[in-house]
């Protein structure tokens, strides 16, 4: 994401001033960083940020980014090393052999790009990445 007054790049947890505008680092439970508490931040699951990952902008924009870390997987003409990549990276945990065998299946009728930013958007609004991670 790009902050105001920040450098492109920049992290969410690298920046040092709370009050910078963001809706999204907002609806996710940003803390005021007043204390080291680690109960500052709200942890909880809402309807706001379940809609927002599934209809906002944001979540698109990350997927579709050029310099953003699926185009970069997309690089690797190896399918099962990136789906194993994304799985790990979501989920903590490879695919399972029918999850696998339903990634490759839809990639022989549909694009690669289009079908691995289909996994990557389903796996960030699974209830598996939502309650767990």
């Amino acid at each position: 994401d790009q902050f105001p007054g920040y450098p492109t790049g920049l992290r969410a947890v690298q920046l040092p001033d709370t009050g910078v505008a963001s809706y999204f680092l907002t609806l996710f439970g940003r803390s005021d960083r007043v204390t080291a508490c680690a109960c500052e931040r709200r942890g909880e699951v809402t309807l706001p940020q379940m809609l927002n990952l599934r209809n906002g902008r944001e979540l698109d924009q990350q997927l579709n980014h050029p310099h953003g870390r699926l185009t970069g997987l997309l690089g690797n003409p190896d399918n099962q090393a990136v789906l194993e990549t994304l799985y790990l990276t979501c989920l903590a945990r490879p695919p399972s052999a029918a999850e696998r065998a339903l990634f490759l299946s839809e990639l022989e009728t549909d694009p690669r790009g289009v079908v691995f930013r289909d996994l990557f958007w389903a796996l960030l609004t699974s209830k598996e990445f939502t309650f767990n991670h």
